[in-house]
């Protein structure tokens, strides 16, 4: 292997580390978590639903033994592949990155430390 090849994918591989985070970044803003603190159970769950719908999606197609190709053989189907791999990336990596992120924020905001009964120590709720 060349150096310029081991260079190209030590930054691609930087760069997917980058998209990855980039999420949980975004969730994570404190405007953002303080809203999600506050979301309902319901709500909570119809993101793990939309969360885990590509994948299932996904596993059917693989259970199915359904082959997915793809031939691109212009600029212009080039950029179609590009863009769907784009949304599959927001669809089965950034999504689920999102949503386990407002999780595990919103499971904190419901652990709020109240006074303990008789003792005035602090316990979890």
């Amino acid at each position: 292997m060349s150096v310029n090849f081991l260079l190209l994918a030590a930054f691609g591989g930087f760069v997917l580390l980058l998209l990855a985070a980039l999420p949980a970044w975004a969730v994570a803003r404190p405007a953002r978590a303080a809203r999600i603190r506050g979301a309902p159970v319901r709500r909570v769950a119809l993101w793990w639903v939309a969360a885990v719908a590509p994948w299932l999606a996904l596993w059917l197609v693989v259970v199915t033994h359904q082959a997915i190709t793809v031939d691109a053989d212009t600029l212009g189907e080039t950029a179609a592949v590009a863009a769907v791999g784009l949304v599959l990336y927001g669809l089965m990596v950034a999504l689920p990155v999102a949503v386990i992120t407002a999780t595990v924020i919103w499971m904190a905001g419901r652990r709020r430390v109240v006074p303990g009964p008789g003792d005035g120590g602090e316990s979890p709720r």
